[in-house]
């Protein structure tokens, strides 16, 4: 991005990871642990019958399920 680009983060402060403390904040969240996956949860995604709502649902299902 060029140095003057609103979305540019030159002066933002950068973050360390830290896994002990994002696993602890999973557990509390909830979220279920699974042997293939660090962490899982359902979401729930309602839409409507429109067409471009349903493709649109699906694309995001496909992403969820192809990533990690």
């Amino acid at each position: 991005m060029p140095r003057r680009h609103w979305a540019r983060d030159d002066g933002l402060p950068k973050k360390g990871r830290d896994l002990p403390r994002a696993a602890a904040l999973l557990d509390a969240s909830g979220l279920f642990r699974t042997p293939w996956r660090e962490a899982a949860a359902r979401v729930a995604y309602k839409t409507s019958t429109d067409e471009v709502a349903i493709l649109q649902a699906t694309a995001i299902a496909h992403q969820w399920r192809t990533s990690a």
